[in-house]
């Protein structure tokens, strides 16, 4: 193989990697979930915790458990954490429409990070 040809290879294995990690991030199962707050101040409220990848993360705040916007993106990142957030009108006089909808990586950047 020359050269040239094994970098496209490398990176054409490395594309693939990407895909199937971001294909994990927004869709596969993961080991905790939150919920994304309707705050001032946008932080993540743990509603299920297993295994060890979040028992050095986040901080009791009046009973619950919540995660800084670094530590939800870290763990998200990484596939330990799907973040939800509610959608439709929960003042609705039909508020069996509130339904949650798994946020992917990007969004949770968008979402998280101020704006500079």
């Amino acid at each position: 193989l020359t050269r040239e040809r094994e970098v496209q290879q490398a990176l054409q294995h490395l594309e693939e990697a990407c895909i199937q990690q971001r294909r994990i991030q927004d869709h596969g199962q993961t080991e905790c979930e939150a919920e994304l707050t309707d705050t001032a101040t946008p932080s993540t409220l743990l509603t299920r915790r297993r295994g060890q990848a979040v028992e050095s993360f986040g901080h009791r705040q009046d009973g619950e458990w919540i995660l800084e916007p670094e530590e939800t993106l870290y763990l998200a990142e990484r596939g330990s954490l799907s973040v939800f957030q509610a959608s439709g009108d929960p003042e609705s006089p039909n508020s069996g429409s509130v339904k949650r909808r798994r946020l992917g990586v990007p969004e949770l950047y968008r979402q998280l990070l101020p704006k500079v």
